[in-house]
């Protein structure tokens, strides 16, 4: 199915937002003072009276905005509903930025749930896609895709379930960031007329 004309440049939001993202929890926790990346989360960077809060709290927001833009191309360029894991992963990041840790209990409670929304979603993304990477005749990318969505699940648990928090629930995303780097840059790399990822 082609891609409807002008929409492919519209996957540069999924490479925008992920690269954001892992640009600024790298930076973030290079600068920030006794911060652990292997064992503190990414939310702590953006905590009550964190250095680089602002910083952080632009990330969430820059990944929650491009994350509805990068599913208008997948959408069209993918079968199935990956577009929507999308979505709720760019809602998930949202909650994430207005519920930020250490200013009260009910706050740090809603943000287990956006963090944990997000968490489903990221892992769920390459995992509905898997599906519709088959059926296009893509096998070896249909099978990537679904061993990364189980990988990325398995650390994103794992930083809930225990130690290291940071290191599992860097891994997790990460794998999942690079997933929608590579489907946004595929979907740019296509000329609209072209046979696409359907």
């Amino acid at each position: 199915m082609r891609i409807p004309t002008g929409r492919p440049d519209l996957a540069w939001a999924g490479v925008a937002g992920p690269v954001t993202f892992v640009a600024s929890w790298a930076t973030a926790g290079a600068l920030s003072p006794g911060y652990s990346p292997l064992t503190e989360p990414i939310s702590r960077l953006a905590a009550a009276g964190a250095p680089y809060r602002p910083l952080m709290n632009a990330s969430f927001l820059i990944f929650a905005a491009a994350m509805p833009v990068y599913a208008v191309p997948l959408r069209s360029a993918l079968a199935g509903r990956a577009w929507l894991a999308a979505v709720a992963a760019g809602a998930g990041s949202a909650g994430i930025a207005v519920t930020p840790l250490g200013f009260s209990d009910r706050l740090d409670a809603a943000h287990a749930v956006a963090a944990g929304s997000t968490y489903l979603a990221m892992a769920a993304l390459p995992l509905v896609a898997s599906p519709a990477l088959a059926r296009s005749g893509r096998r070896w990318a249909a099978r990537a895709s679904a061993a990364l969505g189980l990988v990325a699940g398995a650390c994103l648990g794992a930083s809930i379930a225990g130690e290291p928090v940071g290191f599992y629930q860097r891994a997790g995303l990460t794998l999942v960031d690079l997933w929608i780097v590579t489907t946004a840059l595929a979907i740019v790399r296509r000329r609209p007329d072209a046979t696409q990822m359907r």
